[in-house]
């Protein structure tokens, strides 16, 4: 043990001499090194609960347009009529599961081309789909 050392010094503490000295050895100017993530995770549970203000918990992007909406309950409606489950139809559309959980529930709004591999898939013209979008956001307005 070194002199003047505290019997109690943890591991956790000499990682952190170790972050400072290697702070002081950076060239002038230079960010600090970065904490393991490991690390940052450790003092984020010790901050306890997450805040609702925290950022990671707020949408990135505005709430979904009507037509929006109209499209996902369309996808959905037909998919369940299909008897498909999200897994499968994805694969059938060639996208991933997440993606396609995010346009049925209207948190992302999809680029047509997925638009036309789901249509594909569930075996219905575009204009069909779309009309169906529109009758549910019309549904949505009553």
């Amino acid at each position: 043990m070194a002199t003047g050392e505290e019997p109690g010094h943890q591991e956790g503490e000499a990682r952190q001499d170790d972050l400072e000295a290697d702070a002081a050895r950076a060239a002038p100017g230079s960010p600090p090194p970065r904490r393991d993530r490991g690390r940052q995770q450790r003092d984020r549970a010790a901050e306890g609960p997450l805040d609702a203000r925290d950022s990671r918990l707020v949408p990135s992007g505005p709430p979904p347009s009507e037509g929006q909406r109209g499209l996902a309950r369309a996808i959905h409606e037909l998919r369940e009529k299909a008897k498909l489950s999200q897994a499968a139809l994805a694969e059938q559309a060639g996208l991933p599961p997440s993606l396609l959980a995010e346009i049925e529930s209207g948190e992302h709004d999809p680029k047509w081309g997925d638009v036309r591999r789901i249509a594909e898939a569930l075996d219905i013209s575009l204009e069909a789909l779309s009309e169906l979008a529109e009758s549910h956001q019309i549904d949505q307005e009553v």
